[in-house]
């Protein structure tokens, strides 16, 4: 089955916990949706992104 899209509405959400340390997997689980969808909405939203290290890029 295919997952659905991040509604937009919780593209704010995303970000804050992005920003609070919480991996692009993390938050892919919490939502129900693939971490491609997480990455391609952070870029959107213009959040600054880290490695698979944790180190801003």
């Amino acid at each position: 089955m295919r997952k659905q899209g991040l509604p937009d509405s919780r593209v704010a959400e995303v970000v804050a916990r992005y920003e609070q340390g919480w991996t692009a997997p993390q938050i892919a689980d919490h939502y129900g949706v693939s971490t491609k969808n997480i990455h391609t909405q952070l870029r959107e939203a213009g959040a600054r992104m880290r490695d698979s290290h944790e180190r801003e890029q």
